[in-house]
């Protein structure tokens, strides 16, 4: 009985590319890298949300003084609706040219579909460029001018000072 080897099934055998895929997206995504990621199990999933957060503050030695006692806080919930939605990018490739290719053109171009897939989510995630119907919430960049949670700087060089305007733009991330 003759046995079929491996190297006879080669053409038929699909190689794992989605790791290069996803982890190209990731690295190539600012919302991937500093959002908490969330698996969804269905397309649509009710997340409840801090919605605000405690706030600490120093205690001096005196009881009797204001500065001594212990401050009280408290924290919220909200419910927030995620919504998946699928995000994805073909490239036709002849198998000639892969055959032919002295490097790993699979590899690559799936890494750069991964590079694409990540700017694609940024741009919806940050600015609302394609963003999907579904996603109802405002992107970063209207959120923060909603909320009056934006610093300016002039394109003329030397005019403003960009290190002052990030840490203004930090101050104001803290006091919110």
């Amino acid at each position: 009985m003759a046995d079929i080897s491996r190297a006879e099934l080669s053409t038929i055998i699909q190689e794992e590319y989605s790791n290069v895929l996803l982890e190209s997206a990731a690295s190539n995504s600012v919302a991937l890298q500093v959002f908490r990621q969330v698996n969804m199990g269905t397309k649509v999933q009710n997340l409840p949300v801090l919605a605000t957060l405690p706030e600490a503050d120093f205690v001096g030695e005196s009881a009797t003084e204001s500065g001594g006692v212990k401050p009280t806080s408290q924290v919220t919930w909200s419910n927030k609706v995620l919504t998946a939605e699928e995000i994805a990018v073909i490239i036709p490739i002849h198998e000639n040219a892969v055959d032919d290719a002295t490097v790993d053109v699979l590899d690559a171009i799936t890494a750069e579909a991964g590079a694409a897939i990540g700017r694609k989510l940024d741009a919806a995630v940050m600015f609302g460029v394609d963003k999907p119907a579904a996603w109802t919430s405002d992107d970063l960049l209207a959120a923060a001018i909603a909320a009056a949670q934006t610093v300016t700087v002039s394109a003329t060089p030397g005019e403003d000072d960009l290190a002052g305007a990030i840490l203004q733009a930090a101050q104001m991330v803290d006091e919110a």
